[in-house]
């Protein structure tokens, strides 16, 4: 796999890519990643208004 320098940000990972192949439907979100948080799941959830569950 190459990595596209010009942008940082992966488009696609295993999970979405099992997502994907498995034909499950979902929403791709940006959000701004804190390389601090002490759980990267939470901060993401709290970053994007959705309960963790759903993240």
């Amino acid at each position: 796999m190459r990595r596209n320098w010009a942008d940082p940000m992966s488009k696609t990972t295993r999970a979405t890519q099992m997502l994907t192949k498995a034909g499950v439907s979902f929403t791709a979100v940006t959000y701004d990643y804190d390389p601090n948080a002490d759980r990267i799941g939470l901060q993401a959830a709290e970053a994007i208004g959705e309960e963790p569950h759903r993240v």
